[in-house]
This record gives structure tokens, sequence and C-alpha cells, in this order.
């Protein structure tokens, strides 16, 4: 075969190969970019269920007491006694409204959140292409960010369990993510995420 003849066939591989190397690296960069997209809007929150406030203190299993009453030393509640006949009840302070999301379903619930995933380094994914619908499984580290003082609180730490899992260090998980007309897309929504790493979405429809 001649040298003329090669050439155009060394040609087409190289660009082949170009273009696959690529391909890779725009995935890593939409993969994360959708990941830290996703988190931006979904933080880690107190409670492993959204609660209605203002709460009656009465209501409130003694067990569960002290996690209110450290909240209450935190600032992001306060207890106050109104109506007839008059209740005790917890609500949210000033400073606890800035940390509280709202239940789209139920908005007079809700949860206090504390931070969100960032995605330190993507260790996987399974292979996909470019065309709008493909989809890949992608397996990530990462690290809560954006974390207020009063999370970090050892009291809140000893009552919350889940706070101190999750801020302790690196975590890890995997996502589906799916290719859209717009790049890469996480279609999980979580409407009030709790503290575990490992709990489930409440609502696992598509947004």
């Amino acid at each position: 075969m001649s040298y003329r003849a090669t050439l155009p066939r060394l040609c087409l591989l190289a660009a082949l190969l170009a273009s696959g190397c690529r391909r890779k690296a725009d995935d890593s960069s939409g993969f994360r970019n959708a990941l830290d997209s996703f988190y931006a809007e979904h933080p880690v929150c107190l409670w492993s269920e959204p609660v209605k406030l203002p709460l009656p203190v009465n209501t409130v299993d003694p067990g569960k007491a002290a996690a209110f009453n450290v909240l209450v030393d935190q600032g992001l509640l306060v207890r106050s006694i109104a109506g007839k006949p008059p209740i005790e009840s917890y609500d949210l302070s000033a400073q606890g409204h800035t940390a509280w999301t709202a239940d789209p379903v139920m908005p007079e619930s809700g949860n206090l959140c504390y931070g969100h995933r960032k995605v330190t380094s993507l260790e996987s994914s399974t292979p996909t292409n470019d065309e709008p619908g493909a989809s890949s499984r992608v397996r990530y580290h990462y690290d809560i960010v954006d974390v207020p003082a009063w999370a970090s609180a050892g009291a809140v730490q000893s009552l919350f369990p889940g706070v101190r899992t999750n801020l302790a260090g690196p975590g890890s998980d995997e996502e589906t993510l799916t290719k859209t007309d717009s790049g890469w897309t996480l279609l999980k929504p979580i409407l009030i995420p709790n503290s575990s790493p490992t709990n489930t979405p409440i609502d696992k429809t598509v947004q």
C-alpha cells in the first residue's frame, strides 16, 4: 500500500481518536456541572420528613424535645405562647427563616437545611454518547459546602448524628444522568432531603 493511500486513513483515525478524547473530557465537565447544579437547589436538612411549624410543645415526644430545645439555643427556633387557650409552641425565628426550605407540596411544612453537596471528583461513569436521551451512571465524591455555624455546633451534631456524618468528611454516591438538548441533567427531584447520606428521596418523580 502506498504512502499516499495510507495517509488519509491515518488522518481519519487520528481525527476519530481526538474526537473521542474531546467527548470524554466534555462529558466529565458536563457530569460535574449537572450534579453541582442539581444539589445547589437541593440542600441537606435536619429531619427525615417535613415538619409543620408552629409545633405545639406538648405534642413533641419527650425523647425529641432536647433536639428542638437545642435549635432554640442556636437561635433557629423560638418557644412562644399564643392562642386561647394559650398554647406554647416551637416556631421559626428570623434566623430560622433563612435556613428553612418549604415543602412545595405542603408549604406550611418544611425543613431546616445546612448546606449542599459539591462534587470533588468523579470516580467512574458508564459508556455513553452525546445524543439527547443518552444516559450514564456516574459515581462521584463530594463534600458538603456552605455550612452555617450552627450546624457545626457540638450540641447540634450530638442530637442530629446525620449532620455529624455528613460533615465528617468526603461522601460518595452515584446517579444516573440524562443528556438533553441543553446538556447533562440529573432528573431526580428531592423535595425535602434529610441529613442521612443513605436516605432515599421522598418524591422520585421526574420534574
